[in-house]
């Protein structure tokens, strides 16, 4: 019985090392993090300048989310108020900006960018909702959001 034991001392001792290798390297060697930006630009193609239109806003609310595995952390969340639609059809790029995200460890970490787009008109509410995810080797994003 004792000659069957020393292999498995000897395959936990080995798994045992090879555990301590991998966090101990983590710990000599730790990830460096990295900074990620997204640029954002609405615009439209449509004319909204009918009367149709004239009671007629859109808002829109952006929400960047660092994914660690199942967790989830929102890191940046912005709300822009309503506007007339109207007002996209004189304007090109009406809002624009650029949101930049540091400490993010590519091998672990992803972004998702998330965004609302609500419209308003004589008391109907539509919601319509988009996004995109910033995954490891992409530091810059640029999102063009449509109304």
């Amino acid at each position: 019985m004792r000659q069957h034991s020393l292999p498995l001392h000897l395959l936990l001792l080995f798994a045992s090392f090879s555990v301590f290798l991998k966090q101990g390297g983590e710990m000599i060697n730790p990830e460096q993090p990295v900074t990620k930006s997204i640029c954002f630009a609405v615009n439209t193609d449509e004319n909204y300048s009918a009367i149709v239109y004239d009671d007629a806003f859109v808002q829109l609310h952006i929400t960047i989310t660092k994914i660690r595995g199942n967790r989830k952390v929102i890191v940046w969340d912005s709300i822009y108020s309503a506007q007339k639609l109207q007002d996209y059809s004189f304007l090109k790029n009406k809002m624009s900006g650029e949101v930049v995200i540091n400490n993010v460890l590519e091998s672990k970490e992803n972004l998702e960018v998330l965004y609302t787009l609500t419209y308003y008109s004589k008391g109907n509410v539509l919601q319509l909702y988009n996004g995109t995810t910033l995954t490891p080797g992409i530091q810059q994003k640029k999102l063009c959001i449509n109304v």
